[in-house]
């Protein structure tokens, strides 16, 4: 499954881009920002932007839902909002509606078969709600009952049945598997080193996480229930965003503050292709169809990359 990865083209959205989702044909991208919500198509065309021009929201994440008529979007404000897309044959527009609220939401993770939406806090917190925003389940420092790590990165499954969180503190840090609607813990790991990204691949029953120390960056790939490391790889300078394909057995990373962009097999940890270097820190990545790419940069640059694959066939 090796292959070549070609920049297909760049949008510049004129501040920091932060977040990026994009539907399953990959014919969309909606991008955040320090502005706001960004949708473009894959030419790099802006159909919707949100908030109005007149009004910045730094967006931290953005997901979108399985039909991406809903979007997830994080804000810096502390704020999770939803936004119902209604589409026309040349634009979007949108009902924007806020279904969570505090001051330190570091990120967010969307099962879309169960309707579940993870919030991860900066802060000793955690939180489960529905779609439509009902609280399941929240772990904060308001509510009484903070966690003892903070700095969470969350990941749900596509069905809703582990979430997956990590921190990122100084020392030792938790990965653990919990039931999304109890919060009851099922698996859990110690990891000396900050836990920067976690994500769950689907096609290989497992889970990825980058680790951080003074002297390492690690990306590692548990199996579902954590009990085993199926293979675990060094890098030389950070892994600043990680991104699964939904039907292949694909990774893409986004390697050094240059924003080098890596296709690595998530059965081995063999890098399938890279080279392609964006020169701004890459701070997240999507891809649809194991060959679409966006990546959303630090220097307000949106990335438009193909992964091709030289597989061979008879």
């Amino acid at each position: 499954m090796s292959g070549r990865l070609e920049i297909r083209r760049f949008v510049n959205l004129g501040s920091a881009a932060h977040a990026v989702a994009l539907p399953s044909d990959g014919r969309l991208a909606a991008v955040g920002s320090e502005h706001g919500v960004t949708v473009l198509d894959a030419t790099g065309r802006e159909l919707l932007v949100y908030p109005p021009a007149d009004w910045h929201m730094p967006v931290r994440r953005i997901i979108g839902s399985a039909g991406f008529d809903q979007l997830y979007v994080a804000a810096r404000e502390g704020m999770v909002i939803r936004l119902a897309l209604e589409r026309s044959e040349e634009a979007l527009s949108y009902k924007a509606q806020t279904i969570y609220e505090a001051k330190d939401i570091h990120t967010i993770s969307l099962s879309a078969q169960s309707q579940l939406l993870a919030v991860g806090h900066l802060g000793p917190g955690l939180a489960v709600l529905r779609t439509d925003g009902e609280v399941l389940w929240r772990r904060h420092p308001d509510e009484g009952n903070a966690t003892e790590a903070r700095l969470w990165s969350v990941a749900l499954d596509a069905g809703g049945e582990y979430l997956y969180v990590g921190s990122a503190t100084s020392g030792t840090n938790r990965l653990a598997a919990l039931e999304p609607r109890s919060a009851s813990v099922c698996a859990y790991q110690y990891v000396e080193g900050m836990i920067t990204r976690v994500t769950v691949l689907p096609n290989t029953h497992a889970v990825a996480v980058t680790v951080n120390t003074p002297s390492s960056r690690r990306l590692v790939v548990y199996t579902a229930a954590l009990d085993d490391v199926i293979w675990e790889r060094s890098f030389d300078v950070p892994v600043t965003a990680l991104t699964a394909d939904a039907e292949q057995p694909l990774l893409f990373a986004g390697v050094g503050y240059g924003g080098e962009i890596a296709a690595i097999d998530a059965h081995t940890g063999r890098t399938l292709a890279s080279g392609v270097v964006l020169k701004s820190t890459i701070n997240e990545l999507a891809v649809a169809q194991a060959h679409t790419l966006v990546a959303a940069c630090q220097n307000g640059q949106v990335a438009f990359v193909d992964y091709i694959s030289q597989e061979f066939h008879l």
